[in-house]
């Protein structure tokens, strides 16, 4: 027997003049990627798999220079309650493009997170995921409770780092510019310098 699941695509695209702050909360996301280098604008790219995707909508508010993403089910939706609900597999993914100079908020219990490029200020907690940052450069608080912390930084970050039950590695101690902290209860931390 062959099951086929539903895709769905959605695109938005936001003017970040006026904004100073993304925030991205959701426990159903699986994958969030991040790129820093539009100068006014934020392009969001969100491709939802699997028996339900139709039901899944973006909820979206902007107040106070703030601009909030999330992800939630139609309103008439009900999850079915059989002996397979379990293995029905939902895959969300999101791809961002946003201004260096935004603010970046990130909370999710499933997602794991990969940016590329400096972003100004970028606070992170995440449950089971794994956080990725190349080429940062900015300010940052990163926590995960089981995921792993890696990050390859531009000269000018400074930072400090604890894992209780994970390893750590720091590259990154020297006096700087942008000061970076990583936390975790079970994850690994690396925090590199990146490639000249």
């Amino acid at each position: 027997m062959f099951h086929s699941f539903a895709q769905k695509r959605i695109e938005r695209l936001w003017d970040a003049t006026e904004l100073r702050t993304l925030e991205i909360v959701s426990d159903e996301v699986n994958s969030i990627r991040i790129a820093s280098g539009n100068k006014d604008k934020i392009q969001l790219i969100v491709r939802i798999e699997g028996e339900h995707s139709e039901q899944v909508v973006l909820q979206v508010s902007e107040a106070q220079k703030i601009l909030s993403i999330n992800t939630g089910r139609t309103p008439y939706f009900k999850a079915q309650n059989d002996k397979l609900a379990a293995h029905k597999v939902l895959s969300i993914e999101m791809e961002v493009l946003i201004p260096a100079s935004i603010t970046l908020g990130i909370e999710s219990q499933l997602a794991s997170v990969y940016t590329k490029g400096p972003i100004q200020n970028l606070v992170m907690d995440l449950v089971e995921g794994t956080i990725l940052l190349d080429e940062f450069e900015g300010e940052a608080s990163l926590y995960t409770k089981n995921g792993s912390i890696t990050v390859h930084a531009m000269p000018g970050v400074t930072a400090i780092a604890r894992s209780l039950e994970g390893q750590v590695e720091n590259e990154l101690t020297s006096n700087g510019k942008y000061e970076l902290a990583a936390w975790s209860v079970n994850g690994d931390i690396s925090l590199l310098k990146s490639p000249q």
